[in-house]
């Protein structure tokens, strides 16, 4: 999830920011909402327990081209604020192995 967030926070600054004040964080010193927003998103899936990595979900490593294809093809990234190439998606995928 934090994957995702980083690689499209340059093209959403203002949902991100407005994202952090709904979350009632403090504004960050060095005013990157952005990254304190991703840093609170990090902080409660940690809590929850919802991030694990791809491959103790049972996700090979020959699994993710076809993965990142897949979901360029089927339009999942259709909303995002910045649009991943497939080799952008792999790169998300890589590091959530």
């Amino acid at each position: 999830m934090e994957e995702v967030l980083e690689y499209s926070a340059p093209n959403a600054q203002e949902a991100y920011e407005q994202t952090a004040r709904a979350l009632r964080l403090a504004p960050p010193a060095d005013g990157d909402w952005a990254r304190a927003a991703i840093e609170a998103v990090r902080d409660i899936s940690g809590e929850l327990g919802l991030k694990q990595p791809l491959r103790e979900l049972g996700v090979r490593p020959d699994l993710l081209p076809p993965i990142a294809s897949g979901a360029l093809a089927d339009a999942v990234t259709r909303n995002a604020p910045r649009q991943p190439t497939e080799q952008d998606i792999h790169g998300i995928l890589e590091s959530a192995f």
